[in-house]
């Protein structure tokens, strides 16, 4: 029975009002910023489509055969994300900040051969561009490794290729969101050669870091 199907709705903090969370409570008592009528891209290696808070099929695989997904990382962190933005609002499991947004991904690998595939995500973003609009809006999941090597993650963008991808979503109106990275990293240090100074270069991307749910203080493992 539906009512035996846990509800973690309660959980949701990042929906909650400020501090907690952006109030998006609040907001959707306006049926315009449920995100009908929006696409969303999620740049990302896999997901489920088939979980039950979200209920879509493989039509949500925007990059088939050209960008096919890579299993090896298995799922679960591409279908948190997509439940997290369009989970559904059907009374149990999660519901998503933007639940009436239509939700589609694509992987960042793509097929050279008929058994090698080569991480390129900016061709799979400047891909991803023919399926959306104006108004739109790309989610990057994915890191690079920056100057200083090993683990040391930063944003996408740091690759001149994901830069100039991004730079050609946002003149096209639409959204890019980018993960900051898990590498720990001062982007303003010398080594970053000014690419994340705005004022040297700006792709127009919305580059998110990770922080402290009561201090909001950057945890140590972000940028």
């Amino acid at each position: 029975p539906q009512s035996a199907t846990p509800d973690f709705t309660g959980t949701q903090g990042y929906l909650r009002p400020a501090p907690q969370g952006v109030d998006a409570d609040f907001a959707h008592q306006d049926p315009r910023t449920r995100g009908a009528g929006i696409r969303i891209v999620d740049l990302e290696y896999d997901w489920n489509p088939f979980h039950e808070d979200l209920g879509f099929d493989w039509s949500s695989d925007l990059g088939g055969d050209v960008f096919p997904r890579y299993t090896g990382f298995a799922d679960e962190h591409g279908t948190a994300v997509m439940g997290e933005l369009v989970g559904r609002d059907n009374g149990y499991g999660v519901t998503g900040g933007v639940p009436d947004a239509g939700m589609f991904g694509i992987s960042p690998t793509r097929r050279i051969s008929e058994t090698r595939t080569s991480w390129r995500p900016a061709e799979a973003m400047t891909y991803a561009a023919q399926f959306l609009d104006a108004g739109d809006a790309l989610l990057i999941e994915q890191q690079t490794v920056g100057p200083n090597g090993g683990t040391r993650y930063v944003p996408i963008e740091w690759m001149q290729s994901a830069f100039d991808a991004t730079r050609l979503l946002s003149d096209l109106g639409i959204t890019v969101v980018a993960t900051g990275g898990n590498g720990g990293e001062n982007l303003d240090a010398p080594e970053f050669l000014g690419r994340f100074d705005r004022s040297v270069r700006d792709s127009g991307a919305i580059v998110v870091g990770a922080g402290n749910s009561t201090t909001r203080a950057r945890l140590g493992f972000s940028v």
